[in-house]
């Protein structure tokens, strides 16, 4: 097979062999949160009202700049006053310090009404900035008629503007964003307010599941340098704030594998146990032992025979 020769384009500059991309050198992703908010391009969160989506992200934002001193944040909080805003970071931070490079706005232009060019210029002056958060998306977007109210291109292009900010000034943008009432339980992606313009555009999408009475969430992530995955959130109670714990498919591998270990030693006795006996041999807390054999016994896998006695269901034939 003859090998293509580039230099017959007009535009062979741009075009590369596999070869030499795979073999090239580049920069580690760096993240804002591990594993769900890339360091880089335009992150997209969505959720429901009053489901905790700007506490959340004040305390991504407050997090990364404690974390990152010679970074500055920038926080455009866009549906909130000055004295939520206090109360919230203390609520979030406690008697904690202030980090000194977290900056916000109440009050920003729209894209079309020269929002966009005081973003640029805000970067144009302030060359440390790394972070970038419109909270929300609804309050920057370039005012829409009734003709483009939905419209792919608008969304696509809208989405483009942080991207070549983003880009052109080594930034990340999260953009938050209301749901519609038009997604379903099966695609989360569908609950994206807009049209796919806005979902198919950005670089990660998150969706935050609003929490029950437990105080509990659910952040399910998908992108483009991100897996697929979901993430459990906890509202702190005393301190105010979520914490992000570790993704549910490790959480159901962890479960998964503590079931089979009481299984295991199940099956290993002869005859039936009790949850204290099982605890003894496995050096487990009893508590810990019922709520793995209450798993089994509705998987089918054990069967209760008496009062507090589980055997596995090959023994029983």
């Amino acid at each position: 097979m003859p090998v293509v020769d580039i230099t017959k384009f007009r535009t062979y500059d741009n075009i590369h062999s596999a070869a030499t991309i795979y073999n090239s050198a580049y920069d580690r992703l760096k993240w804002v949160v591990p594993g769900i908010v890339p360091l880089d391009g335009v992150t997209m969160i969505v959720a429901p009202p009053k489901a905790g989506k700007s506490m959340l992200m004040l305390s991504v934002c407050t997090a990364y700049a404690l974390s990152h001193a010679d970074y500055d944040v920038l926080y455009l909080d866009l549906e909130n006053t000055h004295r939520r805003v206090c109360d919230r970071l203390e609520s979030i931070l406690g008697k904690g310090k202030l980090p000194p490079n977290l900056y916000l706005s109440m009050d920003w232009d729209r894209l079309d009404m020269g929002g966009r060019s005081a973003l640029e210029e805000y970067l144009d002056h302030n060359p440390y900035t790394r972070l970038v958060v419109v909270d929300t998306f609804g309050k920057i977007q370039s005012i829409r008629n009734q003709k483009n109210s939905y419209s792919y291109s608008m969304d696509q292009i809208e989405i483009d503007v942080f991207k070549n900010i983003a880009k052109a000034y080594n930034v990340a943008f999260v953009l938050v964003h209301h749901t519609n009432k038009r997604g379903t339980d099966k695609n989360w992606v569908d609950k994206v307010s807009g049209t796919h313009g806005l979902s198919g555009t950005v670089d990660t999408l998150l969706y935050m599941e609003k929490s029950d009475n437990t105080g509990r969430s659910v952040l399910h992530v998908t992108g483009r340098d991100v897996k697929f995955e979901s993430y459990e959130l906890r509202f702190k109670n005393k301190k105010g704030g979520w914490i992000i714990g570790e993704p549910t498919s490790v959480y159901m591998k962890n479960m998964a594998q503590a079931r089979q270990e009481v299984y295991d030693v199940l099956y290993s006795i002869d005859g039936t146990a009790t949850p204290k006996e099982l605890a003894e041999v496995m050096s487990k807390t009893v508590g810990a032992v019922k709520k793995q054999l209450a798993n089994l016994l509705a998987d089918g896998t054990v069967i209760k025979e008496g009062h507090g006695n589980y055997c596995t269901r090959e023994i029983i034939g």
